[in-house]
This record gives structure tokens, sequence and C-alpha cells, in this order.
């Protein structure tokens, strides 16, 4: 493995200059369900590559099943750190071809389907791109970070040597490490110390599933594990904002900057608009009747609105 991991992160580095070829929709569907997992240099890779789609850190960070574990969600990198490069693209497909449901064939999370549809799309793409000459005069690529080890360990510390949280336990079957909401192993389905329970953080609506024991948040009307239905009360408690709507064809909650639903692809039904409310005609942003312009991408407000509104 290191050898695949040393040549494809060498390839990314020298290769800079492809990164713009790739297809943003297949990037963004890599990317806008979460992180592959907490480690700090995926989070930093997918957290660029978010940056460069433009997809809003918050509404991914709300949908993600890592959340509760992870100590950057909802975080911003600094406009200096947000630069993303070919090297981000190769980490993020590396943390996906080694994850335990890949080598073990498991039970898959709604939309991973679509993910690894993307990611042979890129992996295509990058063998295609791999055999043309670089660009005559390419830029500078971005500077390296001191944190930015370029040993041969980079890949494979982060895999095998994670940092143990509270609550953390690993399996004394075949010692793969979990986070303290999981009762059972992910990578061998053996059951987990009963101390876990007790060091799991659960917010209100958030329901444990009947029938496999998961953990869920308030906000899945189905075990994201067995898929089983959710108790009926779970939906009472989940507070849904404005603009945020359900799927008509599953029942899943999205946030309102959602176009599509995050867990069957659908699309949003259409939008209820108070007086004077006007949707951004560039990244369809529902903006109050007060805004001159897009408050996400500042696009100034459609002509026909503005003279309602005057009126």
């Amino acid at each position: 493995m290191n050898l695949l991991k040393d040549a494809c992160l060498s390839f990314a580095r020298d290769r800079f200059d492809i990164f713009k070829s790739l297809s943003k929709h297949d990037v963004q569907t890599v990317v806008e369900i979460g992180c592959p997992n907490l480690f700090p240099k995926a989070v930093s890779s997918a957290k660029r590559l978010r940056a460069y789609v433009r997809l809003d850190e918050g509404d991914v960070c709300s949908a993600c099943n890592l959340r509760g574990s992870c100590d950057r969600a909802y975080m911003i990198l600094k406009e200096s750190e947000a630069v993303a490069r070919t090297v981000d693209i190769v980490r993020i497909l590396l943390f996906y071809a080694v994850d335990p449901l890949v080598v073990s064939g498991g039970v898959k999370p709604p939309g991973r389907e679509l993910v690894e549809t993307s990611a042979r799309n890129l992996l295509s793409d990058l063998i295609t791109l791999s055999e043309t000459s670089p660009a005559p005069a390419p830029p500078k690529p971005a500077m390296k970070f001191p944190h930015e080890k370029e040993q041969s360990q980079e890949f494979m510390d982060d895999k095998f040597s994670p940092e143990m949280k509270r609550g953390d336990w690993m399996c004394p079957k075949c010692n793969f490490m979990n986070f303290a909401r999981n009762i059972r192993c992910l990578k061998c389905n053996e059951d987990g110390p009963k101390r876990v329970g007790a060091d799991v953080e659960m917010k209100k609506g958030d329901w444990v599933c009947p029938q496999c024991n998961f953990m869920n948040f308030a906000r899945n009307i189905r075990c994201l594990k067995c898929r089983a239905e959710g108790p009926k009360r779970v939906d009472a408690d989940v507070e849904i904002k404005k603009g945020d709507w359900n799927c008509p064809q599953c029942g899943f909650m999205n946030f309102a900057s959602n176009t599509k639903c995050l867990r069957c692809r659908g699309l949003r039904p259409k939008r209820q608009l108070n007086p004077g409310e006007w949707e951004c005609t560039k990244c369809d942003f529902l903006n109050y009747k007060r805004n001159k312009v897009c408050l996400k991408c500042n696009t100034e407000r459609p002509k026909e609105v503005a003279s309602q509104y005057e009126e």
C-alpha cells in the first residue's frame, strides 16, 4: 500500500496543473457528504475541495455522521490555506480506497454509490490527464505548509495512528479503532465494551435504533446502519429553520441551501416565498426582501424584485 500511496501523492504534487481539468461535479459529489474520516490531512483536504466547489461548510458538517467526534466541524479555513490542489483530491480518493467498508464489502451508508461512481470518474480522468504533457508555463505550486511532511509515512501514519479521544475503543477481535458512539465494531461487527454507551453524548431528539442499537441524530428518519424506521416522536424534536424542506420522495429533512435531497438526490420542491423575498439567480440562496445583494455570493438582486420592493 505504501508503494501505491507514495506514487499517487508524488504524481499529484508534480502535476498540480491538471487539478482544474477535473470535473467539478464529481469533486463536489465526493466531498459534499462530509469527510471520509477524522484524520487531520483528510479533513483539511476535504475542506479545501469544498471551498473550491463553493459548498457551504456549515451545511455539510451538519449532515456529516462524524460531526459529533470532529473537533474541526464548521471550521472555515483561512484564505491562504483554502487553495485546493491535485494532491487534495488524490488524498481523499486514497482514503476511500482503504475504507474498511470498501475492503470488507460491508453495508454502505446512503449516497455512497454516487460517491464511488464519481471517484471512478475522477480516477479515470487522472489517468487520462497523466498522459498529457505539463503546461509549458505552469503557475508555481501552492506553498507547502511546515506541518505537511513528505516522508513516506504521511498517509499510513495517519491511518494507523489516529488520536484516540475519551470513549473511543479498540476492537478486541480485529484491533480496529472505533469512535465512542459505535456500540459495535465498524469493521467486524464485534460488540463493543458496555462502558462506551455512557461516554456518548446524545442531544435532544437523537435516538437509538431498536433493531441494531446504532445511535442516530435527530434529523434521521431511518437508521443509517440498518435502514429501520425511526420513532415517530423524532420528527417533533427536529428544529426546522426557515427554508429547510422535507424531501417528498424519502421524507429526509434538508437544509434550505440544498437544491437536491442529500439522501435520494430528489429535486427540492418549489419554495413558498413571502412578499419581497427572492432567490439568487446564481447560487439559489434565499434572501430577505431587505437584501440588495445575495448574502452568499454577493450577486445583485433581480430588477423585478427590486421594483416590487420599492412599490
